[in-house]
């Protein structure tokens, strides 16, 4: 495919992190028309709220930290052509599918900058199970600290929408994906201008560690978190969670005041670092830590690097199916997890 032809209106899937984007993005990328890329957030991370684009060489360079970029990069292309071409390589390794996209989870309202007829589908999960989620990976140290993923997803959403002309965008709910997931893919397709294929739901001979849609996978805060680490998501994502169609559990909402808002995440910090020391090593953490807040740029690089190196570990044994992408998942011929899922409570 030449570099000459830019790819047109591709379709971005946005929203935050542990939405259901991974299952999504496989039952698209399984239509015999579309070509779906994973996560694509590097493409926007240098790019500026106000659209201006970083230095190709400058990019390069930060590209390197980046794990598993996963194309190849023509150093004589400008930066709107380069992120032009990862997208076209995608197309071509599919075949040259009629339409292309990725995943993005954070500073999606950038893309338009980048692409102006890009269209969005936009996923939403309830974000008691999206914080309950985010816990799970290590990624938030409590509850409260784990709601910040939605939070910035959905306030980047906002920000997006109001640029976006009528039929630019569709929503997808992940309770309905995977209670409905033939209705919800056949309305989808129809917003994309394909027919709907049952190819979408074979996904799992491709990615063994994604079992078909379950209807139990929504709503599991209901009998996965106590009624206190309910009201605290509630209290944080209130207002937002509402305008999204979620309803209040009927749980007590504390008032949380500047001082419980601070020792919150205090304590939520202090257990992430802890995750992150058992993950990567205390001297690997450190140098991390120094490189970013000294502006020590290789040390930061040689961290981000090893760093790298244990996460993609991680993802590569996911794919074979030797470790459970959620604890909702089971580990191909193993039951699903039954330990502790909550979000360890509050200080």
């Amino acid at each position: 495919m030449s570099t000459s032809e830019p790819a047109r209106a591709p379709l971005f899937l946005v929203g935050s992190e542990r939405s259901g984007s991974t299952l999504l993005r496989l039952m698209l990328d399984h239509h015999p028309q579309i070509a779906f890329h994973r996560e694509f957030d590097f493409v926007v991370a240098n790019v500026s709220d106000a659209g201006d684009v970083p230095a190709v060489q400058d990019y390069l360079e930060w590209l390197e930290t980046s794990r598993d970029v996963g194309f190849t990069i023509d150093p004589s292309l400008d930066y709107r052509s380069l992120v032009d071409d990862f997208l076209r390589q995608k197309q071509a390794l599919s075949g040259g599918k009629r339409h292309v996209g990725a995943t993005v989870h954070r500073h999606f309202n950038r893309l338009r900058f980048l692409w102006p007829d890009a269209r969005y589908l936009h996923l939403v999960r309830d974000p008691r199970d999206v914080a309950r989620s985010v816990v799970q990976k290590g990624w938030a140290g409590n509850i409260y600290q784990g709601t910040e993923m939605w939070i910035r997803a959905e306030e980047c959403w906002d920000s997006t929408v109001e640029h976006l002309a009528a039929g630019q965008a569709v929503e997808v709910r992940y309770e309905a994906l995977v209670s409905q997931p033939e209705a919800e893919l056949s309305r989808l397709c129809s917003f994309i201008g394909v027919e709907y294929s049952t190819q979408m739901l074979a996904y799992s001979a491709d990615a063994r560690q994604y079992p078909p849609p379950d209807a139990a996978l929504a709503l599991q805060w209901r009998r996965r978190l106590s009624a206190e680490e309910v009201g605290l998501v509630e209290a944080r994502t209130g207002a937002v969670m509402a305008s999204r169609g979620y309803p209040p559990s009927g749980h007590p909402v504390p008032s949380i005041g500047r001082v419980r808002h601070r020792r919150l995440l205090t304590a939520a910090r202090a257990r992430r670092l802890s995750t992150r020391i058992d993950l990567f090593g205390l001297r690997v953490v450190a140098m991390d830590m120094a490189g970013r807040r000294l502006g020590i740029r290789p040390l930061a690089r040689r961290a981000q690097a090893q760093m790298n190196a244990v996460e993609q570990r991680m993802i590569d044994q996911e794919a074979a199916g030797e470790r459970a992408p959620s604890a909702n998942i089971a580990v191909a011929g193993r039951a699903p997890g039954r330990g502790p899922e909550t979000g360890n409570g509050a200080p």
